[in-house]
């Protein structure tokens, strides 16, 4: 369990570092290149569970414990869920950036002229 929650944290320090450090600014495409990313990766991982009989993201069932899951109706339509559950956390962790980037705009464009 602890090594589930130091992988997870190391993605969204890595994002924040991206962000602080290199000074990067995602683009609104880049929620749907990551989404496709995922998705690919999904399928990859797909075919191995069915090769050797595991359960990786448990796209094969749920999980046997309580989880957000079970809210999301049966096996295959969670998934099916948990692809627009993820396209609205994407649009949602992009939401700082598109404020940021309407101001800026807004900032540039309102200015006075002087000439």
């Amino acid at each position: 369990m602890f090594s589930f929650f130091v992988a997870h944290g190391g993605i969204v320090l890595t994002s924040w570092l991206f962000i602080a450090v290199d000074k990067y600014i995602p683009s609104y495409r880049s929620i749907w290149t990551a989404f496709t990313t995922l998705n690919l990766y999904v399928a990859v991982l797909f075919a191995i569970n069915l090769s050797i009989g595991s359960n990786y993201m448990f796209l094969m069932n749920k999980p046997h414990s309580h989880t957000i899951l079970d809210y999301l109706g049966p096996w295959p339509l969670y998934l099916l869920s948990l692809e627009g559950i993820t396209i609205i956390a994407f649009h949602l962790l992009y939401l700082p950036f598109y404020i940021l980037k309407s101001n800026s705009f807004n900032r540039t464009t309102n200015r006075k002229s002087t000439i």
